[in-house]
């Protein structure tokens, strides 16, 4: 839980925090925070010292009355020594200072969260993940699907192996013995809430990604649509090339980017950062004016056909030429963000790769993802589920 009655330092946090896959509730008074607090229940709180009405330290007196194991960290641009004292002495997890450093941040989440008591009943589930979690989101709206990935010769990859065939996929799985197969564990509480990510991976070889390249070029003359997954994995080293056979092939290819560069992209048919993706490549806006002037210049540099920027809770932009669509969420209780991006990207492509207008194929894609939302963990959206019975 984040409160703070600026808007600009909430909606950073959260976006931080979303990017992390942690279910944030935000709230911009102690008196919001107070009234949700039972209901949200949440891990940890980070709550401002300095607002309007209810102060934090006032709050954060009311938030342990609630729940006397409430983690909370205390944000401030004007703390005192003598405010920090208090704040602990009020049972205050940490004190930290704006403007606020994202690796501190990150830090002390992970450091609070470990004095969590976790569910003592241990429970394993397994499920594909990154581009095999997309996969299973474009069959689940009935698309025929081919996926190219790369595992390694160990227990994790004959795991995902096992997993893709259980869903029906046509996975071509190249096997590296020099790879570990990248795997995220994610630690949940009792709430049903994630409280650490920990990511085992290493990146493949040359060898096996020339082979990959090899097998996308054989399938290319039987898809519609491209998907390419970049997770910064380095399964993608030959994304370029896979760019330019593919719009030469005359097909549509869809980016889910990763990192600072996107001249990788160029010439794709649409990218679908999210806020802070976009963020690390165009800086801060000030307004949806100075969005929309950084959108369509990084569009115009990429040659994309069309840009789109998904933004959570504010739904999703679409730039193309000179013009932006501005699609609303629809409005849901959030369980979980895990994977929302993935099942909105598969919604777009299935869409397209279905006749659908681009405008039209966002706007589904968009209700995708809201319902994605619902749902702990990865998981699929059905057509049922989007368009009704």
């Amino acid at each position: 839980m984040i409160v703070d009655d600026e808007k600009g330092i909430r909606e950073a946090l959260k976006q931080l925090l979303e990017y992390e896959e942690i279910a944030v509730q935000a709230c911009a008074s102690g008196h919001e925070a107070t009234h949700m607090y039972p209901e949200f229940k949440p891990h940890l709180v980070f709550l401002d010292v300095k607002m309007e009405g209810m102060d934090g330290l006032e709050t954060l007196k009311r938030l342990r009355q609630l729940d006397p194991q409430a983690q909370v960290v205390m944000i401030s641009g004007h703390g005192t020594i003598q405010t920090a004292v208090e704040a602990t002495q009020l049972g205050a997890y940490d004190f930290l200072e704006k403007p606020l450093d994202t690796d501190r941040i990150l830090l002390t989440l992970r450091n609070a969260l470990q004095h969590i008591v976790l569910v003592n009943e241990k429970e394993e589930e397994l499920r594909l993940g990154g581009a095999g979690n997309v996969a299973r989101n474009c069959k689940a709206l009935g698309a025929k699907v081919r996926l190219l990935s790369v595992i390694g010769r160990d227990e994790a990859g004959r795991r995902i192996a096992k997993l893709a065939k259980q869903e029906g996929l046509d996975a071509r799985l190249h096997t590296d013995g020099k790879l570990a197969t990248t795997q995220k564990l994610r630690v949940v509480g009792p709430r049903r809430h994630q409280l650490l990510r920990i990511d085992f991976e290493t990146p493949p070889s040359t060898e096996v990604l020339a082979s990959k390249l090899a097998d996308f070029r054989d399938a290319l003359k039987d898809c519609d649509v491209i998907l390419l997954s970049d997770y910064g994995k380095g399964g993608l080293a030959h994304i370029e090339t896979m760019i330019n056979e593919a719009r030469k092939a005359k097909k549509l290819v869809l980016i889910d980017p990763k990192g600072k560069d996107y001249s990788r992209y160029r010439g794709a048919s649409i990218v679908t950062p999210n806020v802070l993706e976009l963020r690390q490549v165009v800086g801060d806006w000030d307004d949806e004016k100075d969005l929309a002037t950084r959108a369509e210049k990084l569009r115009a540099s990429l040659r994309l056909d069309a840009l789109l920027l998904t933004r959570g809770e504010e739904g999703m932009t679409l730039f193309r030429s000179r013009r932006a669509l501005r699609v609303r969420a629809e409005k849901h209780e959030v369980s979980d963000v895990t994977g929302a991006g993935d099942t909105v990207i598969a919604a777009l492509a299935v869409m397209l790769a279905a006749g659908e207008s681009l405008e039209s194929a966002v706007r589904v894609a968009n209700r995708a993802g809201g319902i994605k939302v619902t749902k702990f963990g990865t998981a699929v959206v059905t057509p049922a589920e989007i368009f009704g019975p």
